[in-house]
């Protein structure tokens, strides 16, 4: 209502973690922004507050799933306090042997503590990123933003060899995967050429033959080898720094299949057909094998 008639600018988010979680949660953010909290619980009501119980920051950013806090005004000494006890409950866990509950078996409870330490210690940083012309600054704000989520997914799952490398070497356990009739193993062979297309595109656009460099790359036994198209040299990749993120080649695989599995069970699929080839995409084996003829009217 306040917000309605102008008195002041408000906007209600919702209180991180469930449970006692929420309440040391709610207990940071008030040492952060030197604000009291109030829990309904211990008999403390909201209409007692006064305005000395109010915290400060700098720039709060309020999102549709998440809130930041930056500058908060808090106590420097009551906020390194309430940091060294958080990360020292975090190396007890850590410290546990096996027969005491493993960091393996608290690994809620450690991911939690983490995610306070985190933001206990306040770390933030602001990017600008400017240009020429509007085109130019929305597509080097495009090119930072994708950075800047791929080093949160490689961060959230680790990374692996890039340039094709990792789905390359992936592609090899189909080899211990024939399929139980044709179809099955026509299936396989499409997958498999599916995950050498990356490295093959790369040396392609590079200037070198694609089949001949992913060939290249199977001879070897490192599972890093792969090809510098910056230098045009085969190396390891992963020392080059060379690398992508587990997440985005799980998500861009398991999408593409998606798509793939979509397209053959639609009755039709518009594709454009390639000029001089009376038939594209026709195979005299496969028409046999399903009893589809092409060249039939």
């Amino acid at each position: 209502l306040n917000r309605v008639r102008g008195v002041f600018k408000a906007v209600a988010v919702k209180a991180p973690g469930v449970g006692d979680n929420r309440k040391e949660r709610l207990k940071d953010m008030a040492v952060l922004t030197g604000a009291k909290v109030f829990f309904e619980d211990l008999n403390q009501q909201l209409a007692q507050a006064r305005l000395a119980d109010l915290g400060g920051a700098s720039r709060v950013i309020a999102a549709a799933h998440s809130v930041r806090i930056l500058g908060g005004t808090g106590d420097k000494t009551a906020i390194k306090e309430r940091l060294e006890g958080v990360e020292l409950e975090a190396a007890e866990l850590r410290a546990l042997r096996p027969g005491q509950g493993s960091p393996t078996g608290n690994r809620y409870d450690l991911d939690i503590l983490e995610e306070r330490i985190i933001a206990l210690r306040g770390c933030a940083a602001i990017y600008r990123v400017g240009g020429v012309v509007d085109t130019e600054i929305k597509e080097r704000m495009v090119r930072v933003e994708n950075a800047i989520r791929s080093v949160k997914a490689a961060l959230e799952e680790g990374v692996v060899a890039g340039g094709g490398v990792a789905l390359l070497r992936a592609s090899r356990c189909l080899d211990e995967r024939p399929g139980d009739t044709w179809e099955q193993s026509l299936s396989i062979g499409i997958l498999r050429r599916a995950l050498d297309e990356p490295a093959r595109c790369v040396a392609a656009n590079a200037g070198i033959d694609g089949p001949a460099a992913v060939a290249t790359i199977r001879q070897k036994d490192d599972e890093h080898f792969g090809y510098d198209a910056s230098i045009g040299q085969f190396c390891n990749v992963v020392e080059k720094g060379i690398v992508d993120s587990v997440k985005v080649l799980k998500l861009a695989l398991r999408n593409a299949l998606s798509v793939v599995s979509t397209v053959i069970t639609a009755e039709a699929v518009v594709t454009p057909i390639v000029k001089g080839d009376p038939l594209p995409g026709f195979s005299p084996e496969l028409a046999a094998r399903t009893r589809e003829d092409a060249r039939q009217p």
